[in-house]
């Protein structure tokens, strides 16, 4: 889900708008409109683009489509990047 431009094999492309190689064009959330009995769905830094409602959404829609399969969802880590910021050394 969020493919962008990325093809990966054995995978379905879907995303918001029309890419190379997005099939499905749709909002995360609608997912379940288009695919039933999905095996996987893989999401790598496409969550982090939505709201708190929206990502609920999301994940409601999906558990929908799934049918006791695998969801790999990658995003930033951001306890991380604050904690990167916090410790930062800044030079004029």
């Amino acid at each position: 889900m969020g493919c962008g431009d990325d093809y990966k094999d054995g995978y379905v492309g879907c995303d918001v708008r029309k890419t190379k190689t997005a099939k499905i064009i749709c909002k995360a959330w609608e997912l379940s409109k288009y695919c039933k009995n999905v095996n996987e769905i893989y999401s790598r830094h496409m969550v982090e683009h939505l709201t708190y409602t929206e990502f609920n959404e999301t994940l409601k829609d999906w558990c929908k489509a799934l049918t006791g399969a695998k969801l790999h969802i990658i995003c930033p880590d951001l306890d991380f990047y604050i904690e990167q910021f916090k410790n930062a050394i800044f030079d004029e």
